[in-house]
């Protein structure tokens, strides 16, 4: 006779960086791969950090079900950065590695021109 034993436990980190895609003056869309083990159940959802200018301290700014996360209401000049963690019924992973730091540069002043192409 056979035992079959599943081991079960939290998931392993997401893997490598999250990496940061769409900037818009105020906000990124952050993607991350899927861990490399799951601990023998599906992922439930993922919680996207983010570490905002030189604080060192990481908040908590969305959950999601999908491997992104679009961020609004970013501010101009602070630099940021984002982590991911993964959750399935037997806990939540460690951090992800650290992306890189990304800021939000101030949009660029709109010129207009009359008819003669003078600067209004």
């Amino acid at each position: 006779m056979f035992k079959l034993f599943l081991s079960s436990d939290r998931p392993d980190p997401p893997q490598g960086q999250p990496k940061v895609t769409e900037l818009t003056t105020d906000s990124v869309r952050v993607e991350w791969r899927p861990p490399t083990h799951d601990g023998g159940t599906s992922v439930t959802s993922y919680h996207v950090e983010w570490q905002a200018g030189d604080s060192g301290d990481w908040t908590t700014i969305g959950c999601t079900h999908v491997m992104y996360l679009h961020v609004h209401d970013l501010q101009h000049g602070t630099e940021y950065r984002f982590r991911v963690l993964a959750e399935n019924v037997f806990g939540t992973s460690d951090p992800s590695d650290t992306s890189d730091a990304y800021s939000i540069q101030e949009p660029k002043a709109k010129i207009d021109y009359d008819k003669m192409g003078k600067k209004i």
